[in-house]
């Protein structure tokens, strides 16, 4: 049976106005029309920062915060952070419902048959 890994994903959005070219994004960077989404493996500092040559990984660095600071680009989701409740010894995961901050079971142990559906 599959596992649902959806909760290790990150998703930005092009909102430039325009198509845009984001050269951090994807192994070669991705280009969005207005509007749309890319989702990836990993949090936003892995992903922009992927090269071991830290030279490449900072202009990668500068580049987002320069997206974001225009307003080109938004981080629309990031993985939550999963945490060990010290009385259970379970993992949980943060989670926001209607701006109330709480927790819920992590993807990979979805309680229901769609909780467990590929991302």
């Amino acid at each position: 049976m599959p596992v649902n890994t959806s909760c290790f994903y990150s998703t930005f959005k092009n909102v430039s106005g325009m198509r845009r070219h984001f050269s951090f994004l994807g192994s070669h960077g991705v280009t969005l029309i207005d509007n749309e989404e890319y989702t990836q493996f990993g949090a936003p500092e892995h992903i922009v920062q992927k090269d071991s040559e830290r030279v490449t990984s900072r202009r990668h660095m500068h580049a987002f915060e320069m997206a974001i600071e225009r307003g080109d680009l938004e981080v629309v989701k990031t993985p939550a952070p999963i945490l060990e409740d010290t009385a259970t010894g379970d993992n949980m995961q943060l989670k926001m419902t209607s701006g109330a901050l709480g927790v819920a079971v992590p993807c990979w142990r979805g309680t229901s048959p769609t909780d467990l559906e590929p991302f």
